[in-house]
């Protein structure tokens, strides 16, 4: 079954005035072992393959985990940030803004590959630089975010 949804955290944090996001390289690993084209993102995924995600939430509270070595500390933490509308087949995508002090643990600090996705170990570039080094909608995202985290600080 394809998936039904997708969600990502953007994990964010200020840093000397500057917002800044955790991101990592991913590339699918082809069966000779090569990587595909590099792409940047924020940590999230799809629940397909995890019957247990029974909600958006679900996914990106077993994803974060997965691919950070991180927890976020409530369900009540992050805010959507961004969805997109639904694709043509019904998928959707949901971009929670969490922020680093909402986060449980230790961020990885290795590279790893799940299933055929590799990704580099989680490290940090502004939130303004990632609205044009994210890929697709991550990148929407991160703009949105840095709108929203602008405006806080104006309030």
């Amino acid at each position: 079954m394809a998936a039904r949804w997708f969600a990502a955290a953007l994990i964010v944090e200020l840093i000397d005035g500057e917002w800044m996001v955790w991101v990592m390289k991913c590339a699918v690993v082809k069966k000779d072992g090569t990587k595909g084209p590099t792409k940047v993102k924020a940590p999230g995924g799809t629940e397909e393959g995890h019957p247990e995600d029974q909600s958006v939430l679900d996914t990106r509270d077993r994803e974060v985990p997965e691919e950070t070595n991180m927890s976020i500390r409530s369900r009540n933490d992050g805010l959507l940030i961004h969805s997109p509308p639904p694709s043509a087949n019904g998928h959707i995508k949901c971009f929670y803004l969490v922020e680093r002090s909402a986060m449980v643990g230790t961020m990885r600090t290795e590279e790893i590959i799940i299933g055929n996705d590799w990704m580099s170990a989680p490290y940090l570039i502004s939130l303004e630089e990632a609205q044009t080094v994210l890929f697709g909608e991550h990148g929407v995202a991160a703009g949105k975010a840095l709108k929203r985290l602008r405006s806080l600080v104006h309030a």
